[in-house]
């Protein structure tokens, strides 16, 4: 019987707001809205000029933007996970950015002052594109390290797949094998994608995680079979 209470520190909700796809939409949505709203702000001098000459503010808004979409909803404590919160929304913006300029992140400041934006529509609908994009993969990291930290006793292990076995899907279960051999928490994480978002298939127990997920109920008939 697995003790519970060995689970600690970790939390496998927390793991499942990560990857649960109706967590990916809000936040994509929040970010749209917010990030857009924080760039706009800026309109008139980057068709004006192609530059922003206050960069620390427009940094700083679009730091905050990022931060309120986090903040609704993602379970994040203020007090416990402020930092944590800063972190991640520091790092999408300045992800898209970098990723907008192709340059690192010590030149993101030098372009934007030197008028390196060419079209601000185009610049508005990619920086908003690329940090949904950066969001979605910090929200993946995060369920990876979760995952990871619990795949390193048996007594974790046994935890995790006790408690995410239910959101694989009817009829679908972790095998005896994924449950007692080392397994890759990105693997882990897929698998659980897949099921929060209702993508497993029969099929995936028997082709790519034959070994890793097993499922009982009945079998798809083939195409050209007889009935």
């Amino acid at each position: 019987m697995v003790d519970e209470s060995a689970e600690g520190p970790l939390d496998y909700k927390i793991v499942r707001e990560y990857l649960h796809p109706d967590t990916h939409k809000k936040v994509r949505d929040e970010i749209g809205v917010n990030l857009g709203s924080a760039i706009r702000n800026f309109e008139e001098e980057i068709r004006a000029s192609k530059r922003v000459k206050d960069t620390k503010k427009f940094a700083k808004g679009l730091k905050e933007a990022a931060t309120k979409a986090l903040k609704e909803h993602l379970p994040f404590d203020q007090k416990k996970d402020g930092n944590k919160l800063d972190a991640m929304a520091q790092s999408i913006v300045d992800g898209a950015l970098r990723d907008y300029f192709g340059v690192d992140e010590q030149s993101v400041k030098k372009m934007l002052e030197e008028g390196a934006i060419e079209n601000y529509d185009t610049f508005h609908h990619q920086m908003i594109e690329r940090s949904q994009t950066t969001a979605a993969d910090k929200l993946y990291a995060e369920a990876d390290n979760i995952i990871g930290q619990y795949l390193t006793s048996d007594e974790h292990r046994q935890t995790l797949f006790k408690k995410s076995g239910k959101d694989l899907g009817d009829k679908f279960d972790w095998t005896d094998t994924a449950k007692k051999t080392e397994m890759d928490a990105r693997k882990v994480r897929e698998i659980l994608k897949l099921g929060l978002g209702g993508e497993l298939a029969p099929k995936h127990a028997k082709d790519i995680y034959n070994k890793t997920i097993t499922y009982s109920g009945p079998q798809p008939k083939e195409k050209g079979k007889a009935k």
